[in-house]
């Protein structure tokens, strides 16, 4: 079996590609989150954001949030995205530092893949992580980081007042 084929036939490989770009643009949408909290030198704020991992750049936005915002609804929506902002991280991890094993369709079913990911517990043990996947699943997570990255910027834009 051609695995480089094979994935490319059911669809593992567009959406692991539309996972990896969603996640971009999330990651993206945390930068304009905080342009709007830091004024208009979007400059300043990359040098700040690009040192910053995904989980320290949403910790700090997180922070930054719980200063300037009051309490209320609207700090309450936006924790809500980073939350899930940060749930999707750990999802799209899972995904993207993982080795896909391609498996011929058997009878009356569609060509699938196995997720595996090797994980080390103590001891020295190893606890291999394997899982079927459907291509329909990964598409899926890309609409939910699209989804998350989109409604980041409509509070921004709520928060600002500037369309973004």
């Amino acid at each position: 079996m051609d695995y480089k084929k094979h994935l490319e036939s059911t669809g593992h490989f567009e959406a692991l590609g539309k996972v990896s770009a969603n996640f971009s643009l999330l990651e993206h949408s945390l930068r304009a989150l905080l342009w709007g909290f830091f004024g208009k030198d979007t400059v300043l704020t990359d040098v700040v954001a690009s040192q910053l991992s995904f989980q320290r750049l949403l910790a700090c936005v997180t922070g930054i949030a719980n200063h300037k915002l009051e309490q209320g609804e609207q700090l309450d929506t936006l924790l809500n995205l980073l939350k899930e902002a940060g749930d999707l991280e750990a999802e799209r991890n899972k995904i993207v530092h993982s080795i896909w094993a391609p498996r011929e369709k058997g009878p009356g079913s569609e060509p699938y893949a196995i997720r595996w990911k090797p994980v080390s517990l103590r001891k020295g043990r190893l606890n291999p992580q394997v899982e079927t996947v459907d291509s329909k699943e990964l598409e899926s997570l890309a609409d939910k980081i699209y989804s998350c990255s989109h409604s980041i910027l409509v509070e921004k834009s709520r928060i600002t007042g500037e369309n973004t």
